[in-house]
Order: structure tokens, then C-alpha cells, then sequence
């Protein structure tokens, strides 16, 4: 009963948002904003939990969660499923142009390793192994397209910008975890790498141009082809670091710290900024002791670590399981105009391991419930969403994948 359900739910949407199913837009006009959002764009939002398959819902509606592919014959356990991937999904990319309803959302996956010839499995080449696939899903039409396989092993990041793809990944070809970045045309399909013989990680884009980080900790900046690759900033970190461009403000960890939290250790970091508007700018500290940070409209968004032990709880079939915060639920912004920071809220009941996205005065994050959770239950938060404002917040999805398809 619940299957049929679901078909003909599904069937209404394709009724709804895709008469005659047309196909994914040959063309289309993105402007020149940058698209940076991972997981939703405006009510909508895509996601995958640890698999290949991509589910979507509304995030005023958390007890609706369906399978993104609007075919109401689909079982998705096929990679001819529009929402599917051949292998688990490493990053997604939400975009939502003016004009459309519905986004497009781009799925990158690694390259499944076997293929089958003559109704036999062999071993792809170590090439062909290292290659990533990228996915164009359709959610007004359901239609997608894949692009030919590129030359970048597990693609960690990625940002649209006047039609271009820009995809960060760790390397191709034995590379390691060297970094590589390339660009995509999602017009064409054509991609591009950037040449940077120290590697590069993709950080952004801004005024025109985009940023990445070398693996010498040098933050260089490029035309959107490539081409005029000059050295912006030397954050002397002598390597890779998490880093970020928002709005002319680079973010970047210059120090790292492993603490104690109850029996593991968690990684702390001092976070600095520097006006990259002001060509003689120098950096300044932020915070130290930062657990999670991410900026936002050119302000710093962060939490400060801090361990705590809220009790223990029983898990169905896992046993007791100690609950624990790790930033006393606060969050933190740095008004880069001013330079000061400020709480934003406090002691919320729920506390950050990951930030995913930050738009329109919602923070999406993954965590943990250190108050008001139930016996039998995880304290794990797999996707909620608060309100910076108020800092009133809700889980949107839990972990079990399988109750949604």
C-alpha cells in the first residue's frame, strides 16, 4: 500500500512540474552569481545520506522525503534512475537561477572500478579508475544528463559560475591528495584543469575571478579559463588548510590543535581573516579554540569548543551511548566590517559537527541533541536546520535512509 502510495504521489508531480518531460535545458542563463549552496535552494532541498541515491524534500515539510526521480515506474536501484549515481556520491551542488521553480542539482561520484563486456565484469584501467562522473538532475523536468568521465579522483567541492563547473578534488593518477581543480562546462561538457604544479584546492570565487589554495598554503587567484594565475595571499602555513572566499574576505585556519574530548580527541583550529579588497591587508585573528566555521555573506560563522557530558542514554540495538556537546550549542559571527564578534545564540540543545550550508538566516548543520532526547533513540542529528536569528531549531531527516524509499 505504501509502494502504490508513492507512485501515484509521484505521478502527480510529474503532472505538476514536468508536462511531456522535455528534458534538462540545453541553455541556460545563470547570471554572474556564484553558486556555492551544497544541499537547497530556496524550500527545496537535495541530499543524499551515504549512498547513491539522491532524495529531496521541503524544508518546511520534514515528514515529506521522497526519492528525487520523479518517474513513477522507477524502483532507483538502477543507474538508469535520474537521481541514482553508479557509485556513492563524494558532492552536490544546488543551484537555482532566476527564473525557475526548481533547481538543478549536480551529483559527482567516483567511477564504479569494473564495467561489463560481454556479459562479463573486468577491472577498469588505472586511468579510467581515478575518474570522476558528474550528473545533471533536472528536479522541474526529472530529465538528467551525465558527462563524459574527468580526469579528477574524488571530487570534494564544487561551485557554478557563468555556466561553469568548478569541481576541487584530491588529485588524478597517483597523485594523493595533491589536489586538482577543474572546470566543467555544463553547456559544452568540455572540462578544463588548472595547471599548478604544487596542486590546488578550489576556495572560491569573487569579482570575476576564482581562488583556490596551493599546496604550498599560498592562496592564488585566477580568470575563470585560467588563465592569469597570480599568487593573492601566503597564509605560511606551508600546506593545505580549510580555507574560504566570501565576498572579497578569505578564511583560512592558520593553526590546528588536537584536544581531549572524553575518550577520543577533537581537532581545534585559530582561524584568521584578511580583507583581499585591501591589497596591503594583513591577517587578522578571528578565534581560537574554533571547532566548525563558514562564512556567509562575508561574515565568519563559528563555533568554539568546549566538551560536555550530558548524561548517558539507551539505544536500541547499540546499548548506552554517552551524550555529549562539543561547543555548549553557541554560535558565533565575525562582522568582518567591524571586526568584532558576536553571539548569535546560546545553549540551544543541539551542538554542530558539520555546517552544510548557510542561507536566508538558516543554518543547515549536522550534530547532536544534548537535551530533549528520547530513550531508545540516537542523539545523532543527521540534518537539522536552525535559525540564526532565534536560534530555534529542528530535525529535518533522520539517518535510516531506507524509510524513504
Amino acid at each position: 500500500m505504501k509502494k502504490a502510495i508513492r507512485i501515484i504521489a509521484a505521478a502527480l508531480i510529474c503532472a505538476v512540474l514536468a508536462p511531456g518531460l522535455s528534458g534538462c535545458a540545453e541553455k541556460i542563463d545563470f547570471g554572474d552569481e556564484v553558486y556555492k549552496n551544497k544541499k537547497y535552494a530556496g524550500e527545496s532541498i537535495f541530499f543524499n545520506i551515504s549512498s547513491r541515491i539522491l532524495l529531496s524534500g521541503y524544508m518546511s515539510k520534514p515528514d515529506n522525503i521522497y526519492p528525487a526521480c520523479i518517474d513513477p515506474f522507477c524502483d532507483h536501484s538502477t543507474e538508469s534512475c535520474a537521481a541514482r549515481t553508479e557509485s556513492p556520491i563524494t558532492a552536490t551542488l544546488t543551484v537555482l537561477p532566476e527564473g525557475r521553480k526548481l533547481p538543478l542539482v549536480y551529483l559527482c561520484c567516483q567511477r564504479w572500478p569494473t564495467k561489463v563486456v560481454d556479459g562479463e565484469e573486468v577491472l577498469l584501467s588505472a586511468h579510467e579508475r581515478e575518474m570522476s562522473i558528474v550528473k545533471q538532475f533536472d528536479a522541474e523536468t526529472g530529465q538528467a544528463k551525465t558527462f563524459e568521465p574527468v580526469e579528477l579522483m574524488n571530487i570534494r567541492s564544487a561551485l557554478l559560475y557563468r555556466g561553469i563547473l568548478y569541481l576541487s578534488a584530491d588529485g588524478f593518477l597517483g597523485e594523493g591528495y595533491r589536489g586538482r581543480v577543474g572546470a566543467l562546462d555544463v553547456l559544452t561538457g568540455k572540462c578544463t584543469y588548472l595547471s599548478e604544479e604544487n596542486g590546488a584546492r578550489l576556495i572560491g570565487a569573487y569579482d570575476g575571478r576564482i581562488y583556490v589554495m596551493t599546496g604550498r598554503g599560498v592562496v592564488e587567484s585566477c580568470e575563470p579559463d585560467f588563465s592569469d594565475l597570480c599568487a593573492v595571499y601566503d597564509c605560511q602555513t606551508g600546506g593545505y588548510v580549510n580555507s574560504y572566499v566570501d565576498e572579497g574576505m578569505l578564511y583560512f585556519a592558520r593553526s590546528k590543535t588536537d584536544v581531549p574530548a572524553g575518550n577520543s580527541t577533537k581537532t581545534v583550529f585559530e582561524v584568521c581573516a584578511v580583507d583581499l579588497k585591501n591589497k596591503d591587508a594583513e591577517a587578522v585573528t578571528v578565534a581560537s579554540g574554533v571547532y566548525v566555521f563558514m562564512p556567509y555573506e562575508g561574515d565568519l560563522y563559528y563555533t568554539l569548543f568546549e566538551y560536555n557530558e550530558h548524561g548517558t542514554v539507551s539505544v536500541s540495538g547499540y546499548g548506552e551511548e554517552t551524550v555529549v556537546s562539543y561547543d555548549n550549542g553557541t554560535l558565533y559571527r565575525y562582522d568582518a566590517e567591524k571586526g568584532t564578534s558576536e553571539t548569535c545564540f546560546s545553549d540551544i540543545g543541539a551542538s554542530f559537527s558539520d555546517i552544510y550550508d548557510i542561507d536566508d538566516g538558516m543554518i543547515l548543520f549536522s550534530g547532536a541533541r544534548y537535551r530533549d532526547f528520547d530513550e531508545g533513540k540516537s542523539t545523532y542529528l543527521r540534518i537539522a536546520i536552525c535559525s540564526i536569528e532565534t536560534g530555534e531549531w529542528r530535525e529535518l531527516f533522520a539517518d535510516d535512509e531506507e524509510e524513504y524509499l
